[in-house]
């Protein structure tokens, strides 16, 4: 049988909130997979195969929260190409983290190729959904006093390592910039 397919990490921290994983076969009516992820502090991790089931070219991985608003992730994917194809995770460039009500909101999709190499075959979905993390640096200082008497150069950033490399047009300019500073050196 011919498929695709998508390994799914969710995790929904101690909150009153939750999310409703479900994967669809291209032409089937009802879900292969449907999964809820309650807010219990657990991650939950799986690997689901969108497959063809009747006629159809595209089947569906998707996932909904009940909070409010309501946050949706959704990938049509082609079964026979591998191919996402539509739905609002297909440009992981656009898939932006919130901080809504007191929650943190981080989500994405990797449309994976064939698996050339080290790469994997398989896409790649999460969602994750904790309380807020606002004030993570002022909490930290507070609970160990050598934390807050320390140098800012002494932490190190979750997350700072890829800050601003998502946008090439920022790369871009930098190369034309350097090129004409080259051009200008005899």
């Amino acid at each position: 049988m011919t498929s695709k397919g998508v390994e799914y990490t969710f995790y929904v921290g101690n909150l009153p909130a939750g999310i409703e994983v479900e994967a669809v076969d291209a032409g089937a009516e009802k879900p292969k997979l449907r999964v809820y992820v309650n807010g219990t502090g657990q991650w939950v991790t799986g690997n689901v195969q969108i497959g063809i089931d009747g006629l159809g070219l595209t089947g569906r991985f998707s996932w909904e929260s009940d909070t409010t608003p309501v946050y949706k992730g959704i990938a049509d994917i082609n079964p026979i190409t591998g191919n996402a194809t539509g739905g609002n995770l297909i440009d992981m460039m656009n898939t932006p983290s919130h901080t809504d009500g007191g929650i943190d909101i981080s989500y994405g999709f990797y449309d994976a190729g064939p698996g050339i190499g080290d790469l994997t075959n398989q896409d790649q979905a999460y969602s994750y959904f904790t309380l807020s993390q606002e004030t993570w640096m002022g909490d930290l200082a507070s609970a160990y006093s050598q934390v807050g008497s320390a140098p800012f150069s002494s932490f190190v950033l979750p997350g700072a390592h890829d800050c601003g490399t998502f946008d090439l047009s920022t790369v871009k300019d930098i190369l034309i910039a350097r090129r004409r500073h080259r051009s200008r050196i005899p």
